[in-house]
This record gives structure tokens, C-alpha cells and sequence, in this order.
């Protein structure tokens, strides 16, 4: 989760700031299932979890929903 701390002032509630291209960078990299373990997982303080779900969007990151990742093995 270190890795998205670039992506915390894009994801603060009621932010008026777009991810940085070091957010994009991290989810990039990271990956859709890292991103939905921080989507999911127990509410973080400070981050809108909703706002967080839109990164991909805002990233061109072409990430499947959440809800519907197929897990590898």
C-alpha cells in the first residue's frame, strides 16, 4: 500500500485533485488486484473508497471492475 501514496490527494474525500502521474504510475504497476484489496478492504482514513474505485478510469488503466476480477492462480 505504500506504493499509492502519491494516489492519497486524488482519493481524499471531496478532492478536487486528479491522480498525479506518479498515482498512475502505482496503479499501473501494481495492478488491478492490488487496487481492489485497497477497495475492499477495511476503510481507510482519509480516502474516499469510491474515489479510489475510479482510478483506473482516470489512469486509462483498463482495469475490469472489482467485483468481477478473476483471481490466478
Amino acid at each position: 500500500m505504500v506504493h499509492l501514496i502519491p494516489c492519497r490527494p486524488a482519493v481524499a474525500p471531496f478532492s478536487p485533485f486528479p491522480p498525479s502521474e506518479a498515482c498512475c504510475a502505482a496503479i499501473k504497476t501494481l495492478g488491478q488486484p492490488c487496487l481492489c484489496v485497497f477497495v475492499n478492504g477495511p476503510p481507510i482514513s482519509g480516502v474516499d473508497q469510491n474515489m479510489a474505485m475510479q482510478l483506473p478510469d482516470k489512469c486509462t488503466a483498463n482495469f475490469e471492475p472489482c467485483g468481477l476480477a478473476k483471481v490466478r492462480d
